[in-house]
């Protein structure tokens, strides 16, 4: 006998199943933050075509990347050079980067 399934895929439904899915890993972000500590900074540069910038410890060390995906809010979301941010630290095959980028000011 065949397994059955609860939910069927549809081309109507998968937006929303990536949807879904971003929304579970931006919890997963923030329940990383709590565990990892997190940070504040500033916006050193952000290029909203590209939507990509840097952010400066504000316990200093290395700049990190941040990309406009990173940052919490919904569409595409814009840093301006100078406002304070709270982050967590992630990293990838490349390097340390922002996650979970709130403005504060």
């Amino acid at each position: 006998m065949g397994r059955k399934t609860s939910a069927v895929l549809k081309p109507d439904n998968t937006r929303d199943l990536d949807k879904e899915c971003k929304n579970l890993l931006k919890e997963l972000q923030q329940k990383r933050a709590v565990e990892k500590g997190v940070k504040r900074g500033i916006v050193l540069t952000f290029n909203s075509k590209r939507g990509t910038g840097y952010i400066k410890p504000a316990e200093g060390g290395n700049n990190l990347f941040v990309h406009h995906n990173d940052i919490n809010g919904s569409g595409f979301k814009v840093l301006k050079p100078g406002q304070q941010v709270s982050y967590y630290e992630n990293q990838n095959n490349k390097r340390k980067y922002a996650a979970g980028v709130k403005v504060i000011s």
